[in-house]
């Protein structure tokens, strides 16, 4: 099936709205909801592994993060949760992780019970599905981050399902074209580089980051802006089943070939697995009714080093989590553990075939041995590791 935006977009009852980062559309969202409904002092229920990003939203529009614990499996205590709940609660922040769709039915009966609107972040999948609705359609509001997904230099989606009173974004004017298409052809240069050295990065193209850090403290400006013009051409343009198709592959190509090992593991529902019952009605495999937007995997925090180190060969980005979220993790030991623990492969579409082998024959020599030789020494020195989103 031909999957063209225009058609998926049909799928939503609410009016879209085109950002150039998705969470400058919460932003304006909590902004708004403060605005039509002012209480003392507005506050958040989100769960506590986020990006520094999100967090300086919810912070710059005035609000209080009530944080929630997130496990190893990406699940919550949903009494906890409705505990932090309170007169001054404007909205419940739901984030389908990795692709991977969270219990939204229960964030939704709690947020409908508690007359607070049901935030849901779906920047981590896109043309995805839980028991036949479409994801992004069971809150009041939704995020897309067409950005990641579809490997643009910028791009987010904000989705007024709840449009109780008038919403206008309060962007002024769209991201300077010329800096995104040079981005863009940066993005295009590094695949096609892949292509050529058979999935070795030889001029560096992936350089790896450093964590940058926020300073809560200084007085920051936030610029919100409208999409480019090429990014929202773009987004009209592609074929969605197309990149769903290509990035369940890849992920469906990890989970086999890394199946059984015993340092690293997939967080991903088994049949069996308890912990995504909530999944289960689906059927055993559910990756056929969402996609991914990377291959989550538990290791233990002594190697993790190592193998990002020896991942950089393969010329592909890959994240861990969140490290560079300037929260006291202190009492979130469940996410704590997580936050330290995970590793994230890259499934996108722009990955060639010669990177996911060598990335695979990476892990099980590390598997086998818990060293592995690299074959060259990266660019940069790593000390604390970021997520890429442009992979």
């Amino acid at each position: 099936m031909n999957l063209k935006f225009k058609e998926y977009q049909y799928r939503f009852k609410g009016k879209m709205h085109f950002y150039r980062k998705a969470y400058e559309g919460l932003r304006d969202v909590l902004i708004w909801l403060q605005k039509n409904n002012p209480v003392d002092q507005p506050n958040i229920v989100m769960p506590v592994l986020i990006p520094t990003e999100l967090y300086r939203m919810v912070l710059e529009a005035g609000y209080e993060p009530k944080f929630f614990e997130i496990d190893k499996n990406l699940r919550f205590d949903i009494g906890r949760l409705a505990g932090l709940i309170d007169s001054n609660t404007q909205a419940v922040l739901g984030i389908h992780y990795f692709g991977i769709p969270t219990d939204i039915k229960d964030l939704k009966l709690i947020s409908e019970q508690a007359d607070v609107f049901l935030i849901e972040d779906c920047s981590y999948t896109i043309n995805s599905r839980i028991n036949g609705k479409e994801l992004g359609t069971f809150g009041d509001i939704a995020l897309f981050d067409v950005q990641n997904m579809l490997q643009l230099s910028d791009g987010g989606i904000l989705v007024i399902n709840n449009n109780r009173w008038d919403f206008e974004p309060s962007y002024k004017m769209p991201v300077n074209e010329i800096n995104i298409l040079l981005n863009l052809l940066r993005t295009r240069s590094k695949y096609l580089n892949s292509m050529f050295s058979r999935g070795y990065d030889l001029v560096y193209f992936s350089n790896l980051l450093k964590t940058a850090y926020v300073n809560f403290l200084e007085d920051h400006q936030i610029v919100i802006q409208q999409i480019s013009r090429s990014a929202k051409d773009y987004i009209y343009s592609v074929d969605l089943d197309e990149i769903a198709s290509k990035r369940r592959k890849n992920y469906q190509y990890l989970f086999s070939e890394l199946a059984g090992m015993k340092k690293l593991y997939p967080i991903w529902p088994e049949p069996d697995d308890k912990s995504f019952s909530y999944l289960q009605s689906e059927n055993s495999n559910s990756l056929n009714n969402f996609v991914p937007y990377s291959f989550p995997i538990i290791c233990k925090t002594a190697f993790r080093t190592e193998i990002q180190l020896a991942l950089s060969e393969t010329g592909v980005r890959f994240g861990s989590g969140w490290f560079e979220t300037p929260i006291e993790l202190s009492g979130f030991d469940k996410t704590k553990m997580l936050a330290e623990s995970l590793l994230e492969l890259p499934v996108h579409q722009g990955l060639s075939e010669y990177q996911l082998e060598y990335l695979v024959e990476l892990i099980h020599r590390f598997e086998k041995t818990d060293r592995i030789k690299l074959n060259k020494t990266p660019k940069n020195n790593f000390e604390i590791y970021t997520r890429s989103h442009n992979i």
